[in-house]
């Protein structure tokens, strides 16, 4: 194969196995599930006592805990998902990884009080799949709460990132803003097929010789 072949073949390669990382982003508010999993995403609480649970009441456009004590709860406002914890227990979205890969997690977390009560309180957390213990990020919102740069996070599938809502020192004045996107890879099975075109490519040349 000469010379200029094989810097093509290189570069059909390149390309192809290079792909993934140009699969685009989704936004939070705009897949908000109307039903648990869709869109890959899960309304759900959190407690030491019993874990991650899926909030089980949907109306009003939202997710409840209860239809006779509301909280947590959190539904679409605007261009943003309006989430407020209980005393004893976070609220949290969480999305599923839909296959193997590293996800890119650009977050914005905002005062939804309108400064009513003294302002936001809640303390906002990320975690990978199932552990609570060590959040992959926290910080408290404040009324201009800078967006959380999550960051590059590799999740197998099936495997999820919870973003979780602590009711801080005050449940009373905890609406809470979020909104955000999720960088999201191609499968895995795309850099392998980007090898085998270029494997076909490299036998295509050689007959031609």
């Amino acid at each position: 194969m000469s010379v200029a072949s094989r810097i093509i073949v290189f570069v059909v390669a390149l390309g192809l196995v290079s792909f993934p990382a140009l699969a685009g982003s989704v936004s939070i508010v705009e897949k908000f599930p109307d039903t648990q999993g869709q869109n890959d995403f899960w309304a759900q609480e959190y407690s030491a006592a019993s874990g991650f649970a899926d909030l089980a009441h949907w109306y009003t456009q939202g997710w409840y805990d209860s239809p006779l004590y509301p909280y947590p709860h959190m539904h679409v406002s605007g261009s943003n998902i309006l989430m407020h914890p209980s005393d004893d227990k976070y609220v949290v979205i969480s999305y599923q990884a839909p296959h193997t890969g590293t996800y890119e997690f650009n977050l914005t977390f905002s005062d939804g009080t309108g400064g009513a009560g003294g302002g936001c309180t809640t303390r906002a957390l990320v975690f990978r799949n199932s552990d609570a213990t060590l959040p992959l990020m926290e910080g408290n919102v404040a009324l201009n709460t800078p967006a959380y740069l999550v960051g590059s996070v590799h999740l197998d599938a099936g495997q999820f990132l919870r973003i979780a809502l602590d009711s801080g020192d005050n449940m009373n004045s905890d609406a809470t803003l979020l909104s955000g996107t999720i960088g999201m890879p191609e499968p895995g099975s795309m850099a392998a097929m980007g090898f085998g075109l270029a494997g076909l490519l490299v036998q295509a040349l050689r007959r031609k010789r």
